[in-house]
């Protein structure tokens, strides 16, 4: 099977992870937002604000809040099985971003504390 190049990174604080690869199926690719932070305020933590850029082009500026409850695996009450991520920017063609700096900024709360992040992803393969 072919290698197929990925863009991954994560916030400096290490609560968030973002990856760019290709899908399962098909040439496409597809980015994925985890929480990687402490599962213990789960249920206090909310994704505010999702802003994807590459270089200076701002290509997703969605300003949806998300419990991340919702997004972090497991199952819901009554069963059927949650998200592990959130997902953004499905149908990509890699010449859209590849070659270019992408750029993932966050603003996003636990309980009442409002923080932003900003890091960017680099390219490897797998």
């Amino acid at each position: 099977m072919a290698e197929y190049p990925k863009w991954n990174g994560q916030s400096a604080d290490g609560n968030w992870e973002a990856v760019i690869k290709k899908g399962d199926e098909g040439r496409e690719f597809s980015g994925n937002l985890y929480w990687t932070g402490s599962r213990e305020r789960l249920d206090d933590t909310y994704l505010e604000k999702l802003v994807v850029k590459f270089d200076d082009e701002i290509v997703l500026n969605a300003q949806i809040e998300t419990p991340m409850k919702d997004y972090a695996g497991g199952e819901f009450p009554g069963g059927g099985s949650k998200e592990q991520s959130v997902s953004f920017l499905e149908g990509l063609e890699e010449a859209e971003f590849a070659g270019r700096k992408v750029t993932v900024q966050l603003n996003w709360r636990e309980g009442k504390q409002a923080s932003h992040t900003a890091f960017t992803l680099d390219k490897s393969s797998w």
